[in-house]
């Protein structure tokens, strides 16, 4: 992520950013987001650091220390579709979850051949 990003999505007026498969790592760019008032959920699967994010919404990351999720190799793109789940099954009635689902599967299942990591 880089601070010309954040320029670029606050002259769209965007108030949530939602990463897919960075920001972990990003302090610097996220505190600039929040300097224009754009808050942050980061969606990561990386090497989680000493110093992590503190200034966003949430930060899912299967790797953080506190993670009890039980597959910590999961691709970016699986936590950002966990995310998606999770948000589905909260916003919508059960019988249009799996619609949902169903209708990204793809996109999540390409991320992760695209990211070199593991289907199971």
């Amino acid at each position: 992520m880089k601070n010309h990003f954040i320029d670029d999505i606050a002259e769209k007026n965007v108030k949530l950013l939602i990463t897919v498969d960075c920001g972990t790592r990003d302090i610097e760019v996220i505190n600039y987001a929040k300097t224009k008032k754009i808050e942050v959920i980061i969606t990561d699967h990386h090497a989680v650091p000493e110093i992590i994010p503190e200034n966003v919404v949430a930060l899912i990351n299967p790797k953080l220390k506190n993670s009890v999720y039980p597959n910590s190799n999961l691709s970016g793109s699986g936590v950002a579709f966990k995310l998606l789940h999770a948000l589905a099954l909260t916003l919508f009635q059960k019988n249009e979850v799996e619609k949902i689902l169903k209708k990204y599967i793809d996109l999540a299942m390409l991320g992760t051949v695209a990211d070199c990591m593991p289907l199971v």
